[in-house]
Protein backbone atom coordinates (compact mmCIF):
# COMPACT_ATOMS: atom_id res chain seq x y z
CA UNK A 1 0.00 0.00 0.00
CA UNK A 2 1.31 3.23 -0.94
CA UNK A 3 2.54 5.97 1.56
CA UNK A 4 0.20 8.84 2.27
CA UNK A 5 1.66 12.37 2.19
CA UNK A 6 4.93 11.47 0.71
CA UNK A 7 6.40 11.25 -2.63
CA UNK A 8 6.50 7.34 -4.19
CA UNK A 9 8.28 8.58 -7.96
CA UNK A 10 10.86 7.08 -9.44
CA UNK A 11 14.05 8.33 -7.63
CA UNK A 12 11.97 10.83 -5.52
CA UNK A 13 11.26 8.05 -2.58
CA UNK A 14 9.88 9.04 0.73
CA UNK A 15 9.88 13.18 0.55
CA UNK A 16 7.06 14.51 2.29
CA UNK A 17 4.43 15.94 0.17
CA UNK A 18 1.52 16.95 2.44
CA UNK A 19 -1.72 17.82 0.22
CA UNK A 20 0.27 18.83 -1.92
CA UNK A 21 0.98 16.67 -5.61
CA UNK A 22 4.60 17.47 -4.94
CA UNK A 23 7.59 17.90 -2.61
CA UNK A 24 8.33 21.18 -3.36
CA UNK A 25 5.40 22.77 -3.30
CA UNK A 26 5.07 21.22 0.18
CA UNK A 27 8.08 22.55 1.33
CA UNK A 28 8.41 25.82 0.22
CA UNK A 29 4.70 26.36 2.02
CA UNK A 30 6.11 24.67 5.31
CA UNK A 31 9.11 27.05 4.68
CA UNK A 32 6.95 29.79 5.05
CA UNK A 33 4.93 28.83 7.38
CA UNK A 34 8.28 28.32 9.54
CA UNK A 35 9.16 32.27 9.00
CA UNK A 36 5.49 33.02 10.36
CA UNK A 37 5.98 30.93 13.70
CA UNK A 38 9.73 32.46 13.77
CA UNK A 39 8.22 36.03 13.73
CA UNK A 40 5.69 35.20 16.56
CA UNK A 41 8.54 33.78 18.91
CA UNK A 42 10.42 37.09 18.26
CA UNK A 43 6.98 38.88 19.31
CA UNK A 44 6.75 36.45 22.49
CA UNK A 45 10.05 37.33 23.64
CA UNK A 46 9.76 40.88 23.28
CA UNK A 47 6.24 41.00 24.88
CA UNK A 48 7.65 38.49 27.63
CA UNK A 49 4.41 36.39 26.28
CA UNK A 50 4.12 32.86 28.04
CA UNK A 51 2.93 30.95 25.24
CA UNK A 52 6.72 31.68 23.40
CA UNK A 53 7.75 28.04 24.13
CA UNK A 54 4.79 27.40 22.29
CA UNK A 55 5.69 29.21 18.86
CA UNK A 56 9.10 27.83 19.44
CA UNK A 57 8.04 24.00 19.34
CA UNK A 58 5.82 24.66 16.18
CA UNK A 59 9.01 26.45 14.80
CA UNK A 60 11.20 23.30 15.21
CA UNK A 61 8.50 21.39 13.81
CA UNK A 62 8.24 23.41 10.55
CA UNK A 63 11.83 23.14 10.37
CA UNK A 64 11.63 19.27 10.51
CA UNK A 65 9.15 18.73 8.35
CA UNK A 66 11.15 21.10 5.90
CA UNK A 67 14.00 18.70 6.20
CA UNK A 68 11.70 16.13 5.71
CA UNK A 69 10.12 17.35 2.33
CA UNK A 70 13.99 16.83 0.77
CA UNK A 71 13.56 19.71 -1.42
CA UNK A 72 16.62 22.00 -2.00
CA UNK A 73 14.26 25.23 -3.06
CA UNK A 74 12.95 25.07 0.89
CA UNK A 75 16.18 24.26 2.28
CA UNK A 76 17.91 27.43 0.67
CA UNK A 77 14.81 29.29 1.24
CA UNK A 78 14.77 28.65 4.65
CA UNK A 79 18.37 29.43 4.97
CA UNK A 80 18.16 32.95 3.58
CA UNK A 81 14.77 33.97 5.07
CA UNK A 82 16.08 33.01 8.44
CA UNK A 83 19.67 34.44 7.90
CA UNK A 84 17.95 37.95 6.30
CA UNK A 85 15.78 37.95 9.58
CA UNK A 86 18.54 37.97 12.26
CA UNK A 87 20.22 40.51 10.39
CA UNK A 88 17.07 42.99 9.98
CA UNK A 89 16.91 42.23 13.68
CA UNK A 90 21.02 43.42 14.46
CA UNK A 91 19.84 46.54 12.20
CA UNK A 92 16.73 47.50 13.72
CA UNK A 93 18.65 47.39 17.36
CA UNK A 94 21.88 49.53 16.14
CA UNK A 95 20.89 51.42 12.92
CA UNK A 96 21.26 54.90 14.31
CA UNK A 97 24.66 53.90 14.61
CA UNK A 98 25.01 52.66 11.55
CA UNK A 99 27.31 54.50 9.14
CA UNK A 100 27.06 55.16 5.14
CA UNK A 101 30.47 52.85 4.97
CA UNK A 102 29.07 49.98 7.51
CA UNK A 103 26.79 49.97 4.55
CA UNK A 104 29.16 49.69 1.77
CA UNK A 105 31.29 47.43 3.58
CA UNK A 106 28.35 44.60 3.72
CA UNK A 107 27.61 45.05 0.05
CA UNK A 108 31.26 44.69 -1.07
CA UNK A 109 31.22 41.62 2.10
CA UNK A 110 27.76 40.49 -0.11
CA UNK A 111 30.18 40.70 -3.41
CA UNK A 112 32.63 38.92 -2.08
CA UNK A 113 30.30 35.71 -0.37
CA UNK A 114 28.28 35.99 -3.81
CA UNK A 115 31.90 35.26 -6.44
CA UNK A 116 33.30 32.43 -3.62
CA UNK A 117 29.87 30.76 -3.86
CA UNK A 118 29.63 31.15 -7.67
CA UNK A 119 33.68 29.66 -7.77
CA UNK A 120 32.44 26.68 -6.03
CA UNK A 121 28.71 26.33 -6.73
CA UNK A 122 29.41 22.55 -7.49
CA UNK A 123 30.39 21.62 -3.85
CA UNK A 124 28.05 23.79 -2.51
CA UNK A 125 25.12 22.27 -4.87
CA UNK A 126 26.84 19.04 -3.81
CA UNK A 127 26.05 19.56 -0.04
CA UNK A 128 22.84 18.48 -0.99
CA UNK A 129 23.45 15.82 -3.59
CA UNK A 130 22.21 18.03 -6.47
CA UNK A 131 24.00 19.35 -9.51
CA UNK A 132 24.17 23.07 -11.48
CA UNK A 133 21.38 22.35 -13.96
CA UNK A 134 19.22 22.50 -10.77
CA UNK A 135 18.02 18.96 -11.24
CA UNK A 136 17.76 18.99 -14.57
CA UNK A 137 15.63 22.75 -14.97
CA UNK A 138 18.38 24.58 -16.75
CA UNK A 139 18.30 22.43 -20.13
CA UNK A 140 14.55 22.37 -19.93
CA UNK A 141 14.69 26.33 -19.74
CA UNK A 142 17.14 26.18 -22.22
CA UNK A 143 14.56 23.73 -24.65
CA UNK A 144 11.49 25.88 -23.92
CA UNK A 145 12.97 28.68 -25.28
CA UNK A 146 14.56 27.62 -28.03
CA UNK A 147 11.27 25.09 -29.17
CA UNK A 148 8.47 27.17 -27.95
CA UNK A 149 8.54 30.40 -26.71
CA UNK A 150 10.80 32.13 -29.43
CA UNK A 151 7.59 30.91 -31.77
CA UNK A 152 5.40 34.01 -29.49
CA UNK A 153 7.58 36.04 -27.59
CA UNK A 154 5.70 39.17 -27.20
CA UNK A 155 2.28 37.88 -26.00
CA UNK A 156 3.01 34.31 -25.12
CA UNK A 157 0.62 31.65 -25.56
CA UNK A 158 -2.27 32.73 -23.27
CA UNK A 159 -2.48 33.18 -19.49
CA UNK A 160 -1.65 30.26 -17.59
CA UNK A 161 -2.77 28.21 -21.44
CA UNK A 162 0.44 26.76 -22.62
CA UNK A 163 0.54 23.78 -19.97
CA UNK A 164 -3.15 23.19 -20.72
CA UNK A 165 -1.53 21.96 -24.00
CA UNK A 166 -1.00 17.63 -24.08
CA UNK A 167 1.46 18.28 -26.81
CA UNK A 168 3.63 20.98 -25.39
CA UNK A 169 3.48 19.04 -22.48
CA UNK A 170 4.45 15.50 -23.99
CA UNK A 171 6.78 17.46 -26.33
CA UNK A 172 8.62 18.95 -23.67
CA UNK A 173 9.53 15.50 -22.45
CA UNK A 174 12.32 15.23 -25.02
CA UNK A 175 14.97 16.95 -22.40
CA UNK A 176 14.73 13.40 -20.81
CA UNK A 177 12.17 13.43 -18.22
CA UNK A 178 10.38 10.51 -17.36
CA UNK A 179 6.67 12.29 -17.67
CA UNK A 180 4.85 14.91 -19.18
CA UNK A 181 6.44 18.07 -17.79
CA UNK A 182 3.44 20.93 -16.34
CA UNK A 183 4.88 23.95 -15.46
CA UNK A 184 8.45 25.36 -15.78
CA UNK A 185 9.46 24.89 -12.28
CA UNK A 186 10.42 28.94 -12.48
CA UNK A 187 7.57 31.26 -11.75
CA UNK A 188 8.86 34.36 -14.02
CA UNK A 189 9.61 31.80 -16.74
CA UNK A 190 6.02 30.46 -17.16
CA UNK A 191 4.98 34.24 -16.60
CA UNK A 192 7.14 35.09 -19.64
CA UNK A 193 6.32 31.71 -21.56
CA UNK A 194 2.26 32.13 -20.68
CA UNK A 195 2.18 36.08 -21.71
CA UNK A 196 4.88 36.86 -23.36
CA UNK A 197 7.60 40.06 -22.72
CA UNK A 198 4.24 42.13 -22.53
CA UNK A 199 2.69 40.05 -19.73
CA UNK A 200 6.53 39.70 -18.26
CA UNK A 201 6.73 43.83 -18.28
CA UNK A 202 3.34 44.41 -16.37
CA UNK A 203 4.39 42.31 -13.99
CA UNK A 204 7.64 43.59 -13.32
CA UNK A 205 6.03 47.14 -12.50
CA UNK A 206 4.23 45.88 -9.90
CA UNK A 207 6.70 42.97 -8.69
CA UNK A 208 9.62 45.53 -8.57
CA UNK A 209 6.86 48.43 -7.22
CA UNK A 210 6.13 46.25 -4.73
CA UNK A 211 9.93 45.75 -3.70
CA UNK A 212 10.45 49.26 -3.37
CA UNK A 213 7.59 50.09 -1.41
CA UNK A 214 8.26 47.15 1.02
CA UNK A 215 11.87 48.64 1.19
CA UNK A 216 10.65 51.89 2.09
CA UNK A 217 8.36 50.63 4.63
CA UNK A 218 10.78 48.42 6.41
CA UNK A 219 12.76 51.77 6.56
CA UNK A 220 10.45 53.14 8.59
CA UNK A 221 10.41 50.08 10.85
CA UNK A 222 10.53 49.86 14.50
CA UNK A 223 10.03 46.18 15.11
CA UNK A 224 9.79 42.71 13.42
CA UNK A 225 6.24 43.33 12.36
CA UNK A 226 7.57 46.02 10.20
CA UNK A 227 9.82 43.83 8.34
CA UNK A 228 7.19 41.53 7.17
CA UNK A 229 6.46 43.08 3.63
CA UNK A 230 10.30 42.89 2.58
CA UNK A 231 10.22 39.36 4.22
CA UNK A 232 7.24 38.42 1.93
CA UNK A 233 8.97 39.97 -0.90
CA UNK A 234 12.06 37.92 -0.31
CA UNK A 235 10.32 34.63 0.08
CA UNK A 236 8.77 35.30 -3.53
CA UNK A 237 12.09 36.14 -5.39
CA UNK A 238 13.97 32.97 -4.04
CA UNK A 239 11.00 30.38 -3.72
CA UNK A 240 10.09 31.09 -7.77
CA UNK A 241 13.63 30.64 -8.73
CA UNK A 242 13.12 26.88 -8.81
CA UNK A 243 9.28 26.78 -8.45
CA UNK A 244 6.30 28.46 -10.32
CA UNK A 245 4.90 30.14 -6.91
CA UNK A 246 3.25 32.72 -9.07
CA UNK A 247 0.03 32.17 -11.19
CA UNK A 248 0.60 29.24 -12.22
CA UNK A 249 0.47 26.88 -8.90
CA UNK A 250 -0.50 29.08 -6.23
CA UNK A 251 -2.12 32.75 -6.34
CA UNK A 252 -2.19 32.83 -2.67
CA UNK A 253 0.73 34.64 -2.96
CA UNK A 254 0.01 36.92 -5.37
CA UNK A 255 -2.90 37.79 -3.55
CA UNK A 256 -0.69 38.54 -0.07
CA UNK A 257 1.48 40.82 -2.32
CA UNK A 258 -1.51 42.51 -2.98
CA UNK A 259 -3.01 43.01 0.05
CA UNK A 260 0.66 43.75 1.45
CA UNK A 261 -0.05 46.75 -1.23
CA UNK A 262 -3.12 48.13 0.81
CA UNK A 263 -1.94 47.38 4.18
CA UNK A 264 1.38 49.63 3.00
CA UNK A 265 -0.83 52.40 1.11
CA UNK A 266 -3.36 52.40 4.33
CA UNK A 267 -0.58 53.00 6.88
CA UNK A 268 0.78 55.87 4.84
CA UNK A 269 -2.26 57.64 4.59
CA UNK A 270 -2.28 57.09 8.50
CA UNK A 271 0.96 58.61 9.03
CA UNK A 272 -0.01 61.37 6.32
CA UNK A 273 -3.01 62.30 8.61
CA UNK A 274 -1.21 62.24 11.89
CA UNK A 275 1.40 64.92 9.98
CA UNK A 276 -1.12 67.26 9.90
Amino acid sequence: MPYIGVMNYLNIQGAWRGLYWHKNHMGLIASFVSILFLINIINSFRLKEKIKFVWVLLYIFSLFFVFETDSVAAYITTLFLNGGIILTLIWLKFRNKIQKYHYLLFVVFLILISIVLYMNIDRFFGIFNRNTTLTGRIPMWSYLYNTYFSKRPIGGYGFNAFWYSASHRVGMQAVGYADPIVIADNGFIDILVNTGFIGLFLFSIFYFGSWWRSIKYVWKANDINGLFPIIIMAFTLIANISWSLIFENESFFMLIMIMLLFYISNNEMNLDKRAY
